[in-house]
């Protein structure tokens, strides 16, 4: 969703001024930048567990698809709300 908004090239370039000693100057695109490393760890931690777990049972397929399943309605209601959160102005006649 970083990428998807735009913030993901601002959130490096604040991660990119944390390390040459400068301050934050948008600390909303360096939150990004930590949520957005945080997700790939996820990731990879959920994707080691899960094949540990579901390895070679024959259940792959469905438990990726359940797995899709939810994941795509968290992201469509994130979407929607973050949607209504944007102002519209009122259209002009």
């Amino acid at each position: 969703m970083t990428f998807a908004t735009g913030l993901l090239g601002g959130a490096w370039r604040q991660v990119w001024y944390l390390e040459q000693g400068r301050g934050l100057t948008n600390p909303v695109s360096f939150l990004a930048a930590v949520s957005a490393v945080f997700s790939v760890l996820m990731i990879a931690v959920c994707g080691r567990r899960w094949f540990k777990e579901y390895g070679g049972l024959g259940q792959s397929l469905s438990t990726f698809a359940v797995s899709l399943g939810i994941v795509a309605v968290c992201y469509g209601i994130l979407v929607a709300w973050f949607w209504h959160m944007i102002p519209f102005p009122a259209a002009q006649d």
